[in-house]
C-alpha cells in the first residue's frame, strides 16, 4: 500500500554557472564610449544655453536619444521604452522651434 520512498539526493546542488564574459566588438566599444561623451555635450550644452536655444538643444538632445532606444529595442532589449519618453520630448521641441511653444510643452511634458 504505501509507495516506495523516492531516492534522496544527498550532494548540495550545484551553484549555476556564471556566463563566460566575451570580448566587446569594436562597434561595440564605440557605443559604450559614446553615451558617457553624450551626456558630458549635453551638460555642456544646457549649461552654456540662453532660453532661447532651449528647445533646439532639447530637440537634439532627444531625438539622439530616441534613436539609441530604437537601437536597443531593435538590437533585442524588448524591454527599452526611452523612444517614447525623448520621442514626445523630441516633439514637443519641435512644435516649440516651429512657434507654437504651449503646444510643445503640453506634448513634451507627459515625456
Amino acid at each position: 500500500l504505501l509507495a516506495p520512498l523516492a531516492p534522496q539526493h544527498t550532494h548540495m546542488a550545484s551553484k549555476p554557472e556564471k556566463p563566460t564574459p566575451r570580448t566587446l566588438t569594436p562597434v561595440e566599444q564605440f557605443m559604450m564610449a559614446l553615451m558617457p561623451g553624450s551626456q558630458a555635450a549635453c551638460w555642456v550644452a544646457l549649461a552654456t544655453a540662453d532660453s532661447g536655444s532651449l528647445p533646439t538643444i532639447a530637440l537634439y538632445t532627444s531625438s539622439f536619444y530616441a534613436a539609441w532606444a530604437v537601437r536597443n529595442y531593435l538590437s533585442g532589449n524588448t524591454r527599452e521604452r526611452g523612444m517614447v519618453t525623448f520621442g514626445t520630448l523630441a516633439a514637443g521641441a519641435a512644435l516649440c522651434n516651429h512657434g507654437h511653444p504651449l503646444w510643445g510643452a503640453r506634448v513634451a511634458v507627459p515625456g
